[in-house]
């Protein structure tokens, strides 16, 4: 949508227009139809003019883009290309949004920081001083579990399934890229910032890449390099049947509480019962080989979020890397490294550091039995 401000607002932007110097007289002949010259000497309204015109000029020059927030033009970011569409006829820009691309976040599954990447990426767009879309969720896939929580996760994906009817088939996957179409047709009419996730084992292979690819969107992979870590995780979620069990640390016995556990709080430290803990190191790795083989930039859920467990300057740089390497292909040209480390600086070091397995694994003797002399046994943290 363009936007155009008249010189009243132009002023309420520009307060020191009118001491600004006058362009030269090539760049003055290009606003001919407001700027003319006059023997007299200028009014005061052709000095306001005349400075709201080197504005436009200075802009141009230091390839500035004004982009909109709540469909307003306020909000400027430094872009490498710019799409400013100038029209001196007024003597104002008119404005032509950013076209940002959604980001698709790959992630290896549950239990690979998804949602904490969630809320950092959500504050980071913030600091930025640009909107976040939220018509679709982050979680758009999760559309066939509780019905209202679905629908208020990808309404979309309904509305599409009610209007192609019963007898329509579309695969799943498809009603989720027809989703991410629309969501990126409304976002970047509203100069909005869509991201959302999807497992590895869904969207990593040949024809669902080129689905996604016809849709246009940008690609940035998250996974959990610590298997042991991970399957602590899906285990304690009951996200897997085979793999073991969560128990009560106090005593072994099994705990129901599964994937709840995130939002209620259990005075009862929950811990895992491992019986198959090889198979779900397995199928963790395989997910992870398929992000880190892929053609997009992709970094650890541990190099993410190691700043928040020490004051080490190593892993502090490390993370920064590694945010800014999964933001570039979303924020382009306005990813600012000042603004992110503003954002990050709020929680370096205000975690505690993750605990010895030995205090999550209650069979702990039996898992490092079975590890024991394989690729495995280096992810055990002692």
């Amino acid at each position: 949508m363009k936007t155009e401000i008249d010189h009243q607002e132009a002023q309420s932007l520009f307060p020191t227009a009118a001491t600004l110097k006058t362009p030269g007289s090539s760049d003055r002949s290009s606003g001919g139809a407001i700027l003319q010259e006059r023997k007299k000497s200028p009014s005061t309204l052709n000095v306001v003019l005349l400075g709201i015109v080197a504005v436009v000029f200075a802009f141009i020059s230091m390839d500035y883009v004004i982009i909109g927030k709540n469909d307003s033009a306020r909000y400027m970011a430094l872009t490498t290309n710019s799409t400013t569409n100038i029209s001196l006829s007024k003597g104002c820009p008119e404005i032509k949004p950013m076209k940002f691309l959604p980001l698709m976040l790959v992630f290896t599954g549950g239990c690979s920081g998804s949602t904490a990447t969630n809320h950092f990426i959500e504050e980071i767009v913030e600091a930025h001083g640009l909107e976040k879309y939220n018509r679709l969720k982050f979680w758009l896939s999760n559309v066939e579990k509780d019905g209202v929580v679905s629908k208020y996760r990808n309404p979309f994906y309904f509305e599409l399934k009610e209007k192609m009817g019963e007898e329509n088939n579309a695969t799943k996957f498809e009603l989720l890229m027809e989703s991410v179409k629309l969501a990126k047709m409304e976002s970047q009419k509203l100069n909005q910032l869509y991201y959302f996730k999807l497992h590895a084992s869904t969207i990593l292979t040949t024809k669902r890449r080129e689905m996604a690819d016809k849709i246009g969107v940008a690609y940035a992979g998250v996974y959990r390099e610590n298997v042991l870590d991970r399957c602590i995780c899906t285990t304690k979620d009951c996200f897997t049947e085979t793999v073991g069990y969560p128990v009560y640390a106090h005593n072994g016995e099994k705990a129901s509480i599964c994937f709840d556990r995130r939002q209620k709080h259990d005075e009862k430290p929950i811990i895992v019962k491992f019986e198959n803990p090889v198979e779900c190191f397995k199928d963790s790795l395989k997910e992870q080989e398929l992000i880190k083989r892929a053609d997009f930039p992709s970094v650890s859920e541990e190099s993410l979020f190691a700043f928040e467990y020490t004051e080490d300057e190593e892993a502090w740089e490390k993370s920064i890397a590694a945010w800014m390497k999964i933001l570039r292909p979303f924020l382009s040209g306005t990813l600012d490294e000042n603004t992110l480390i503003t954002v990050l600086q709020k929680y370096r070091n205000s975690r505690q550091p993750p605990l010895p397995h030995k205090e999550l694994v209650y069979n702990y003797d039996y898992l490092v039995r079975e590890i024991k002399d394989t690729k495995w046994a280096k992810y055990l943290r002692l």
